[in-house]
């Protein structure tokens, strides 16, 4: 139901104008006025779950992008010795290799910090392609 109306308020805000768009209609939502129910309300209440999810994609994964930032970056071990020994100085990159229950055995690290932060080479501005 919460779809359908917020699809119902898109079309009258977005797609109003020619006559071969769609035409207004009524928007009910689940919000009435107590004091008057023959008053108009326009609105909707709906409780649902958050859910994210991150994910790493390798160049290799996306044929064809082209992409290359140039960075240098070694191997380490996830372990406090090979961390110490080897990845002192350096920037964690993504995971390279997973155990069999999930956690991470071994990650790609750099030097360079303009490898793994956005921020010191690109923009706030948001991209002409993004919807």
């Amino acid at each position: 139901e919460a779809y359908l109306f917020f699809q119902k308020i898109k079309k009258n805000t977005e797609s109003v104008g020619s006559i071969f768009d769609a035409q207004p209609s009524e928007i009910k939502g689940n919000i009435h006025c107590l004091t008057n129910p023959a008053e108009i309300v326009i609105g909707y209440v709906d409780v649902s779950e958050e859910k994210q999810k991150r994910i790493f994609i390798k160049n290799d994964e996306v044929p064809g992008w082209g992409y290359n930032q140039f960075c240098v970056s070694a191997i380490i071990d996830n372990q406090p010795d090979s961390i110490l020994r080897y990845g002192i100085g350096l920037y964690p990159i993504i995971p390279t290799q997973f155990g069999p229950f999930g956690g991470i055995l071994k990650f790609s690290a750099t030097l360079d910090e303009n490898c793994i932060d956005c921020t010191l080479r690109g923009t706030s501005e948001r991209p002409p392609f993004w919807p």
